[in-house]
């Protein structure tokens, strides 16, 4: 009877012991705050390892941190941030950029910005606008900090459109703009060696593509835009639709291919569509809780990358959740819970 008991015992720890290991839980800590993270399950290869940086900031903006999380270790990023309207960027890159823009600014008798509302790195470049829109959009070389300034004919200027996307296509740049309601939308082409902006297209949005989440641009150029129950394709060749089951809440864009997720009854509804604006795949997928909100995803080879926001938990408001499209299975999984009292507003991840 006592060897039973002693058998029962000894299972029972180790049937524990696998419990704690298969939910690893640890404590980040350090001077400047803490975070708790709680990794449910990791099924990641070898070869899927990932960094994703998670920014957070106060409502002021004032106070602004940065973790980096890899599929074993959260740590803290050191370098120092400053925010523009859609994101975060180094201090010292924002500096410098200020600094640049606004001796230009300064020689054409304009008022100097204080910060930018779009900044988007193209190789050694960056373009970078203020809330004027698109005419004040700035062509800098990162290198040299030459300012070259697009040129745009009036009757293609509408005001104001603010800079949302930017893509680089066999060295032209297309640039996705939107009016100040987002119901008015652009596609430029800007060419760097002659400085022209032309106007590809225009489209009305739908209500439900109302912020930069809700638009994208493609490798080749195309505009992608949220609709009622689909997606529309502003191109150099016209408009197209495509009918969903669902209205997506974001758009992706990654290499070729572009996906549109929304969270519906706790469950996330996703669609696959491929280069040739043809939808590859819809399916759903579990989410870590019921009540979540999306923040950001990201597409990488064959998996989908989703940020989370939970407000009912008790512990755990936010989960970065990433998903197998080939078996359609979550393959990782980790809480985490408040940074001091800053909110998780974006997140980037990593090439």
């Amino acid at each position: 009877m006592k060897k039973k008991i002693s058998l029962f015992l000894t299972l029972l720890l180790a049937s524990l012991l696998a419990i704690i290991c298969a939910h690893k839980f640890s404590a980040f800590s350090s001077s400047e705050g803490s975070v708790k993270e709680t990794i449910f399950f990791n099924q990641l290869q070898e070869d899927q390892s990932f960094q994703l940086k998670l920014f957070y900031a106060d409502p002021a903006m004032e106070h602004l941190k940065s973790l980096l999380l890899t599929s074993h270790d959260l740590s803290v990023n050191n370098e120092a941030l400053a925010p523009y309207t859609e994101g975060f960027l180094p201090q010292e890159t924002n500096r410098r950029l200020l600094e640049a823009v606004n001796t230009y600014r300064q020689e054409q008798s304009l008022a100097p910005l204080t910060y930018f509302y779009h900044y988007q790195e193209v190789g050694d470049f960056a373009f970078v606008s203020s809330s004027e829109g698109l005419n004040a959009l700035y062509f800098v070389n990162l290198n040299t900090l030459e300012i070259s300034v697009p040129h745009i004919k009036s009757e293609e200027a509408y005001n104001p459109q603010y800079v949302y996307h930017i893509q680089e296509v066999n060295n032209i740049y297309y640039i996705l703009t939107a009016g100040v309601n987002n119901l008015k939308a652009r596609l430029y082409a800007f060419s760097p060696s002659a400085l022209d902006l032309t106007l590809v297209g225009a489209l009305t949005t739908d209500t439900t593509a109302l912020s930069s989440k809700q638009y994208a641009l493609d490798t080749s150029g195309n505009a992608i835009f949220t609709h009622k129950n689909g997606l529309k394709f502003l191109t150099t060749t016209g408009l197209k639709s495509l009918d969903l089951s669902f209205t997506p809440e974001q758009i992706i864009s990654s290499k070729n291919i572009i996906g549109a997720l929304t969270i519906q009854n706790g469950t996330l509804l996703y669609a696959l569509v491929n280069s040739q604006l043809e939808l590859l795949d819809t399916g759903s997928l579990t989410l870590p809780s019921t009540d979540l909100s999306l923040i950001n995803s990201f597409i990488q080879n064959d998996l989908l990358y989703t940020i989370t926001y939970d407000q009912e938990h008790p512990i755990y408001r936010h989960y970065v959740s990433i998903y197998s499209l080939t078996t359609k299975t979550s393959v990782f999984c980790v809480g985490l819970s408040d940074y001091d009292d800053l909110a998780l507003l974006q997140a980037e991840l990593l090439p």
